[in-house]
């Protein structure tokens, strides 16, 4: 059996973009895909795909996830994803708005230790008080999922 690596980041940022909208229960059913911009193509420094916020309520079933989140229902910005043309990088930034900072330290601390544990590489190339988690793959998508619910526990807990 030939095995191949699927390293298009913008089907990379797409798998991953499905697996955050997929997820409708738990600490990942607050997260919502916004803004996301469909004409990226990847580049080698790397080209903003899309928002990751955090939704009060996201998880909601009258919501419809096929549709882009409004006014009402976006939240507060939580990651960034990059798309380059392999690869993509998720970046995780402790919210301004958020009234404790030790509550966002802890946050991106637990972000650092579920990419670690998750073996997943920290892109030091990013400028940013927070995380920026390298997926070189397609399937390090499912893995970046526990590096957001890690993070989303934690803002939970001291948000």
């Amino acid at each position: 059996m030939v095995e191949e690596r699927l390293s298009d980041g913008y089907r990379i940022g797409e798998l991953l973009a499905s697996e955050i909208d997929g997820r409708r229960r738990g600490a990942l059913g607050d997260l919502v895909v916004a803004n996301a911009d469909r004409t990226v193509e990847g580049t080698p420094a790397g080209e903003r795909a899309y928002d990751v916020r955090l939704v009060e309520d996201a998880g909601d079933s009258s919501r419809d996830p096929r549709r882009e989140p409004t006014e009402q229902d976006v939240g507060a910005l939580f990651a960034r994803v990059f798309v380059h043309e392999t690869g993509a990088t998720l970046v995780l930034e402790p919210p301004s708005s958020r009234s404790s900072q030790s509550g966002s330290s802890s946050a991106i601390d637990a972000a650092r230790a579920a990419a670690d544990a998750a073996d997943l590489d920290a892109d030091s190339q990013w400028d940013t008080d927070g995380i920026a988690v390298r997926l070189a793959y397609g399937a390090q998508s499912k893995r970046a999922l526990d590096v957001l619910e890690a993070a989303v526990e934690e803002s939970d807990g001291n948000g």
